[in-house]
């Protein structure tokens, strides 16, 4: 029931526009709103609108259908509820508030978004245990080879599968450590670990 690509194309058709007018259009959208996020300009709208346009695209592109479009579509819904434009923002920068204003409490907001991760990664690191292709790494292997995933040429890892299996190892552990670790002193480590990953 989500919008793709196709129905917006459908409009554009109605006022003689191409599909690739549809896609160049959606993606400029997105990657000005997606700027426009990351300055902290207008950033309320530009929220709404990089959520929106990405709901489309990941709905339409089997490219967008892993983990990091599924992670960015939980980050951006956040950040609609979240004050992401109170500080490091041009919005604070251009429109700073009075010294008596309350600043505002985001603490409620980093709590629930934590807690979600915790619950993803706990979900995806319990999955890969069970399974006995994480152990071996051969999971790890088919995930760089299949063809909308693909990002380099594998074939030379084939020659560690060491390597395979320790990176494998790395994600399970990663996963299972980050709803404990992400509450200590070694929150940064697990968060970039998981960045990397």
């Amino acid at each position: 029931l989500l919008p793709k690509v196709s129905d917006l194309a459908a409009l554009f058709a109605a006022f003689g526009l191409g599909a690739g007018a549809a896609v160049a259009t959606l993606l400029a959208v997105h990657a000005v709103s997606a700027a426009f996020l990351m300055l902290g300009y207008r950033t309320r709208l530009a929220t709404v609108v990089a959520w929106a346009t990405w709901v489309v695209l990941k709905n339409s592109m089997l490219s967008y259908t892993y983990g990091i479009g599924a992670m960015l579509l939980i980050a951006l819904f956040y950040c609609l509820f979240m004050p992401v434009g109170r500080e490091w923002s041009l919005d604070r920068a251009l429109n700073p508030p009075p010294p008596e204003a309350p600043a505002g409490d985001a603490s409620l907001s980093v709590l629930m978004f934590r807690l979600h991760m915790c619950i993803v990664y706990a979900a995806a690191g319990f999955s890969k245990v069970v399974g006995d292709q994480w152990w071996s790494g051969d999971a790890l292997w088919r995930a760089l080879t299949l063809p909308q995933f693909r990002q380099f040429d594998p074939a030379p890892l084939a020659a560690w599968p060491g390597a395979l299996v320790a990176a494998s190892l790395v994600t399970i552990f990663a996963q299972l450590l980050y709803p404990v670790l992400v509450w200590t002193r070694l929150r940064a480590f697990i968060v970039v670990l998981a960045e990397l990953m």
